[in-house]
């Protein structure tokens, strides 16, 4: 009953996407209370982790991100080279390699970008 005059509560913090609130969570909050988020595994937050209740409005939520699972340059083939392509090397991209003269492959022709490393190399070998 103490609450200062005009000071609203605030009810259940807002759904974060592809995030979760940390603790559980009440149907009321009042003026001042402080919540707080984590994302779900392979998302980056964006922005603050806690919002708060002011006067009946929760404070901005914070972002969800995928992390970029971007690759490193293609790595170096010997005695063969990779068709041209120019980074940024997202996850799924992949990259087709040919052999130089003479030299025949052994192993997949193409190497995909997943979670930010390169699948494996073919190999180029003598005929």
């Amino acid at each position: 009953e103490a609450e200062a005059a005009g000071v609203q509560s605030c009810g259940p913090p807002p759904e974060l996407l592809n995030g979760n609130v940390k603790e559980k969570t009440k149907e009321e909050y009042g003026h001042s209370e402080v919540v707080e988020y984590y994302c779900n595994p392979r998302f980056l937050m964006k922005g603050p982790n806690k919002i708060q209740c002011v006067d009946g409005e929760w404070t901005t939520l914070p972002v969800c991100i995928v992390e970029e699972s971007t690759c490193g340059d293609i790595p170096e083939l010997e005695h063969g080279w990779a068709q041209l392509s120019s980074p940024p090397y997202y996850y799924g991209d992949s990259v087709e390699f040919n052999c130089s003269e003479s030299f025949t492959m052994i192993g997949h022709r193409s190497i995909t970008c997943i979670h930010g490393v390169w699948t494996q190399l073919p190999q180029c070998v003598a005929i």
